[in-house]
C-alpha cells in the first residue's frame, strides 16, 4: 500500500463534539472484520492508564506524574490507609472492564459472515497478523497486535470467528474473558498491588494486634488462611498446585490480610503456599 496515497490513519483521531462528547469516524471496510475498527479496540484497551485511574480516584494528591517516578512505597501506604480498599479497587478495575465491554459492543468491528470459507481461514489463521492478511491498512496496525500475549491474541481471534460464525453468546463470553484478563484476572499491575498492599495492611494489622493475640490466636488464624487456600485449590480447575499457586497467591494474600494474619506473603508466599496446595494434592490422591 502506497503510504502517500493512503487515507487511514492509526490511531483513529479522536475528535470531541460542541456537546463535549468525544467520537472518531468510523473508516469503511469493505472485509469482514474491519481491521481498523477492530485494532482501534485492541489499542484502547492496551493504553487503559489503569493505575492512573486508581490513583485519581483513591490518592488524587499522587497524581501528575509518571508512574517510574512515583514513590511507591507513599502510594502503597497511602492506599492500605483506605478501608475497604481491595474491595473498591476490585470495583473500580470491573467499572472499567464494563466500559470497555461496551465500547467494544458499540464498535461495527465484525459482522455475521456468509462465505464460510473466509470464517474457516480467519479461525484458522496461526495468528492475528495472518488472519488479517489482505486487508488494507494491516501494515499501520501490525504493531499493536504485537501488544497481546499469544494467549490473549487467540481468545480475541476465536471470539471475532464466533461472531462471524453467528455464534453470538460464546462470541461474547470469549471478549469477556478477553477484557477481564486485561482489567482484573490477568493484570500484572493488578497482581503486584493486590500482593504489596496485603504485605501493608498485614504489617499495620500485625501492629495493631501485637500484644493483644497469644500465639495460639495467632497460629488459629494462619490455619483458616491455610484452609481457605486449600478450598479455593480444590474447588478449582488447575493443572497442577504450581499453576494453581500463581493464580490464587493474590487472593489468599488477601483473605490472609482480611483476616488479621501475620504471614508474610511478598518474598517467601509463593513457596508456603506452594507447600500448602502440594500438601493437600497429595492428601487428595492418597
Amino acid at each position: 500500500m502506497d503510504e502517500q496515497e493512503s487515507t487511514l490513519i492509526f490511531p483513529l483521531p479522536i475528535k470531541t463534539a460542541e456537546n463535549g462528547k468525544q467520537y472518531f469516524t468510523t473508516p469503511q471496510s469493505d472485509k469482514n472484520p474491519n481491521l481498523l475498527l477492530f485494532a482501534q479496540f485492541i489499542h484502547t484497551v492496551k493504553c487503559f492508564n489503569w493505575i492512573d485511574l486508581i490513583i485519581q480516584e483513591f490518592v488524587p494528591h499522587l497524581s501528575g506524574c509518571d508512574f517510574e517516578d512515583r514513590d511507591v512505597e507513599e502510594l502503597i501506604e497511602s492506599l492500605s490507609n483506605i478501608d475497604d480498599i481491595f474491595l473498591k479497587i476490585e470495583n473500580l478495575s470491573k467499572s472499567v472492564l464494563k466500559q470497555n465491554l461496551h465500547f467494544a459492543d458499540t464498535l461495527p468491528v465484525v459482522e455475521e459472515e456468509e462465505d464460510l470459507e473466509v470464517i474457516k481461514k480467519f479461525a484458522s489463521a496461526n495468528s492475528l497478523h495472518e488472519a488479517f492478511e489482505g486487508h488494507e491498512g494491516l501494515d499501520l496496525v501490525s504493531s499493536v497486535f504485537d501488544l497481546l500475549e499469544p494467549k490473549q491474541a487467540d481468545i480475541i481471534q476465536s471470539s471475532i470467528a464466533c461472531h462471524m460464525a453467528g455464534l453470538t453468546k460464546p462470541a461474547q463470553t470469549l471478549l469477556e474473558e478477553f477484557v477481564s484478563n486485561e482489567f482484573l484476572q490477568g493484570n500484572e499491575l493488578y497482581y503486584w498491588l493486590t500482593l504489596h498492599l496485603a504485605a501493608e495492611i498485614t504489617k499495620k494489622d500485625s501492629v495493631k494486634q501485637a500484644g493483644k493475640n497469644g500465639n495460639d490466636s495467632k497460629h488459629r488464624i494462619n490455619r483458616q488462611v491455610r484452609t481457605k487456600a486449600v478450598e479455593l485449590y480444590l474447588d478449582g480447575s488447575f493443572h497442577n498446585p504450581r499453576h494453581a499457586t500463581k493464580q490464587l497467591l493474590p487472593t489468599v494474600a488477601k483473605i490472609s490480610s482480611e483476616l488479621g494474619s501475620a504471614l508474610e506473603w511478598e518474598n517467601n508466599g509463593f513457596d508456603r503456599l506452594y507447600g500448602w496446595l502440594r500438601a493437600a494434592k497429595k492428601a487428595e490422591n492418597v
